[in-house]
Parts: structure tokens; sequence; C-alpha cells
């Protein structure tokens, strides 16, 4: 949390910047809503002085001057990290309406009441968190397939993960299936965000 308060709080960082904070581990929901990030010694019996609210992320993201900001929760429970957003869908409902103006985003694994786990292995790769595999092939390996010839949004990978999760859960048995990752945004403006340059030069 130090490093990413120290991250945040760059002078460096302008109006127009995208910020993406992404965590893939294991969330614990508390009964009275509150979400905790485990980290690699938080301890069971204290988890609440041990591992990381996800309010405290929110607070420092808020203050960050960068306008456009990504959370990316590879995580279970991770729907519950959005209490307050102005609206919520499942990956791949009426994207084009949604995400006008969309520049605070959370892409969550599930929602607040549902679990997720990793794979050995995803589509004859290396296993991981679904949703982090997901995100990364799509900015690397996958990028012409998700965006074509154009720069990569937010919008793209989020057209793309009903697609990808449908073969993902096509060799898993009923009991094995993995819920579909969810957005929950805030409306800013009208703009998207994108991944990769949107300038001519981005083609060359």
């Amino acid at each position: 949390m130090r490093g990413l308060e120290n991250f945040l709080k760059n002078p460096a960082l302008q109006e127009q910047d995208l910020v993406v904070v992404h965590f893939s581990g294991h969330g614990h929901l508390f009964e009275d809503g509150r979400l905790y990030l485990l980290c690699n010694q938080t301890e069971a019996s204290e988890i609440d002085i041990s591992a990381i609210e996800i309010d405290l992320i929110k607070r420092r993201l808020a203050e960050c001057p960068a306008r456009y900001k990504l959370l990316i929760l590879d995580c279970c429970h991770a729907g519950s990290a959005t209490e307050g957003a102005r609206g919520e869908q499942e990956v791949g409902e009426e994207l084009n309406q949604v995400l006008q103006g969309s520049s605070n985003v959370v892409l969550a694994a599930c929602s607040r009441t549902q679990t997720t786990r990793e794979l050995t292995t995803i589509d004859g790769e290396d296993g991981g968190g679904v949703l982090s595999w997901i995100v990364r092939t799509a900015c690397t390996t996958r990028l012409r397939e998700v965006s074509g010839d154009d720069p990569l949004s937010l919008k793209d990978i989020q057209h793309w993960i009903p697609r990808i999760m449908q073969k993902i859960n096509s060799g898993l048995s009923a009991e094995e299936r993995l819920p579909q990752p969810r957005t929950f945004y805030e409306e800013l403006g009208g703009e998207e965000i994108w991944l990769t340059s949107i300038f001519s030069s981005w083609r060359l």
C-alpha cells in the first residue's frame, strides 16, 4: 500500500493519464460487506489488520489526479468492492450503451456472492487466475483477435470476455465452471478507456 500510495501521488501523473491497479489472489468478505485482499503474510485470525481493505485502495484511487482509473480484481467476492457504483452489468450486456462515459471502472472476476479460482491450464496455456489471463493475453498474444487492426480499448476486452469464457467453461464440468466477470462503472463524461495508443502511429 505504501508503494501504491507513492505511485498515485507521483507529480508526473496528469489528468489525461490512465491508472490500472490489478490484484490477483484471495479475497475475504466479512458478513458486514467489507472486502479484504489477502497478502502473503496475512494471518487468518487477524485478517482485518494483516490484509488490505478494498476501501483503502479505492480512497487512494479517488485522490489520484488521473481521470481514467481501472481497478481489476481477480479474486472471490470481487463485486463487493463496488459499493455505491452507479451501474453494474455482466460483461457482454449492452456494452455500447453502458461504456459511454465510463472513465472509472472496476472489472471484477465475479459478483459479490460468487467465488472464483485458478485453473492449472487455460486454453492450452499455463494456468492462473482466469480474469488476469484474459486481460494479459488480450493485451499481448491475442491482441489482434481482440481489437483487430485498431487500438485496444476496455470495450474490446469486454466484448471478448463472453466468447473466451464460453470456450474455457466448455471444457469444464457443470460444477467446475467459472462465473462470468462483471463490470461496475461510474459515468464521467462520454469517453472510452484506451489500453493502447489511439494515435494513428500505433498502426506503424
